[in-house]
């Protein structure tokens, strides 16, 4: 293996010295934007849209070869405010929309919705169609995809639907909805769909790099804290382990610093989601815990008072007897029938008690 000649120092590295701290003390505070990823830098590129285009070929089973038929419409801050896109581009009229997910997020119909929404009116207008018109328009054909690489176990192949995040209280007569939008989520984790990997070169490459970095296990544990030397040094080793016909190596060497900032970015985001995720787990389980504490107090109350109310019953339904059955022995000491002696003997009582009651 080639050895690093690179220093992993921060400040040898083209990332002065206490700047990756700045970094991961920007992620936890909020105050970096995230869409950056190392996906999006080797698979949504200008510069590198062959890389696009290996992806796609992958993906779709074809073969072409001329990079200049790819037309990268990425969504940009500066256009749309607040809605930005990991990866899109036409290509022979498809346009491709590419999100790439660390950590599993259903809400993905959602967003790219959003973004073929925003995507398709950007496309109306630079090609100046008019929705007005009396004839139809032709639009490219928008196809959406998500690469999962998340350490939740997923399979190889799900499709992620905007229907489910509609709320269900419509009557039947209703019908479902008339909007549908259907994400196919496709694992890419190193060892999933190996022949999707195996046909796109980049894309096994960049799951190998993704398992090599994972190796510095903090990422993914919540109590522990992200230290940014060891996880550069993390990153620099998953650059050095890919191989040497790796057609992405070259590139991660001679962008090492940036890709080294990019990635500590882009995995202390994912570390602060992971401790986030398992925070809200952690608290919806406690909640999940009291509601069932409380369901089962309530139960056993309800319990208790049936239990209650079915003694009081049958106490009343004794006393019910009972009194009817003294009754009778009064009548029968009345009518001469029994002695009082004999009719107290019966009813359970005294002499005395008996005789007042008559």
């Amino acid at each position: 293996m080639k050895k690093n000649t690179n220093s992993n120092k921060p400040e040898e590295n083209g990332i002065y010295a206490g700047t990756s701290d700045r970094i991961i003390d920007d992620v936890v505070k909020g105050k970096r934007d995230y869409k950056d990823s190392l996906f999006c830098f080797i698979f949504g590129s200008e510069e590198y849209k062959h890389f696009s285009l290996a992806l796609y070929n992958a993906v779709n089973g074809s073969d072409y070869t001329d990079v200049n038929d790819v037309t990268i419409n990425t969504l940009k801050d500066v256009l749309f405010i607040n809605v930005r896109n990991d990866i899109s581009f036409v290509l022979k009229d498809v346009m491709n929309l590419y999100e790439h997910q660390s950590t599993f997020n259903p809400n993905i119909p959602v967003r790219m919705f959003i973004y073929s929404c925003k995507l398709i009116n950007k496309y109306i207008h630079d090609n100046q169609l008019d929705i007005y018109s009396s004839t139809q328009l032709e639009l490219p054909t928008p196809k959406l995809l998500c690469f999962y690489n998340g350490i939740a176990d997923k399979e190889d192949v799900s499709y992620l639907r905007l229907s489910d995040s509609f709320k269900k209280n419509i009557g039947k007569t209703d019908g479902g909805s008339d909007i549908e939008v259907t994400v196919k989520m496709i694992n890419i984790n190193n060892g999933r769909n190996e022949k999707l990997l195996n046909s796109c070169r980049p894309l096994k490459d960049y799951a190998m790099f993704v398992e090599q970095v994972r190796k510095y296990g903090a990422i993914y544990d919540a109590d522990a804290e992200i230290e940014s030397e060891k996880l550069a040094d993390a990153i620099n080793n998953a650059i050095d382990s890919l191989p040497e016909d790796s057609e992405i190596k070259a590139i991660l060497e001679s962008r090492r610093a940036e890709v080294v900032k990019l990635c500590i970015e882009e995995y202390t985001k994912e570390h602060s989601d992971y401790v986030r995720k398992i925070e809200d787990d952690r608290k919806n389980e406690k909640i999940s815990q009291l509601e069932k504490d409380n369901s089962q107090l309530k139960e056993d109350k309800n319990q208790l008072k049936e239990e209650s109310e079915r003694k009081d019953k049958i106490i009343a339904e004794k006393d019910k007897q009972f009194e009817t059955a003294l009754n009778g022995f009064v009548r029968l000491a009345k009518d001469g029938k029994l002695s009082v002696p004999e009719a107290a003997k019966y009813a359970g009582m005294s002499t005395e008690e008996f005789e007042k009651l008559m």
